[in-house]
Parts: structure tokens; sequence; C-alpha cells
């Protein structure tokens, strides 16, 4: 009875190890993941503000161009006032990173 309860015991102790060794490579793989995530948005991003920069639109814009969501004007609050430090910045980047995905839509 003592020794099958002790090889019961050690049976669960081996799959205890195995799941944390396979937890501990899902737990790197999840960070990485993330980082790749959040360089990927950040590209996406440049991206998006480089192509809208540089697209020539014509000065005279007509009144269907405007109210119809052709044109894009950039919003002239955005990116002026700096409100945190880097450091703030980056706590708070990954304080809410987790478990957000960075989703814009250029339209």
């Amino acid at each position: 009875m003592i020794a099958d309860i002790d090889r019961v015991d050690k049976q669960t102790l081996d799959k205890i190890t195995k799941l944390r060794t396979v937890a501990a490579k899902v737990r790197v793989k999840a960070s990485d993941l993330r980082n790749l995530l959040q360089a990927e948005c950040a590209m996406r991003t440049r991206m998006e503000d480089y192509w809208v920069h540089w697209t020539q639109t014509n000065p005279r814009w007509t009144y269907e161009e405007v109210w119809s969501g052709q044109i894009r004007v950039r919003n002239m609050y955005e990116g002026i006032e700096v409100t945190t430090s880097d450091e703030e910045d980056l706590a708070m980047q990954e304080m809410y990173a987790f478990g957000e995905l960075c989703v814009h839509v250029l339209s």
C-alpha cells in the first residue's frame, strides 16, 4: 500500500517536472512573441505615417473629398505634448501590453 503511494507520487513528480519544463519554454516563447508583436506594430505604424506623409493630395479639395474620408489630415494635437518620462512610458507600455494587440486600421 505505501509502496503504491510512493510509486504514484514519483510518477506525479515526474509529470510535474515535465510540465514545468514545458511551461518555462512556453513562457520564453510568449515573451519573444510579445516583443516581436510590439516591434511589428511600431514598424507598421511608422510605415503608415510615412505613407500618409508622402502621399500627394490635391491642394484644392472638394467638399466630397473632405467628407467622404478620401483625404486624411493629421491631428494637430497628436504628438505635441509629452507628459511622461521615457521610463514611465516604458513601464506603462509593459503594464498594458499584456493582452492588448496594436490594432490600427488605415482607412
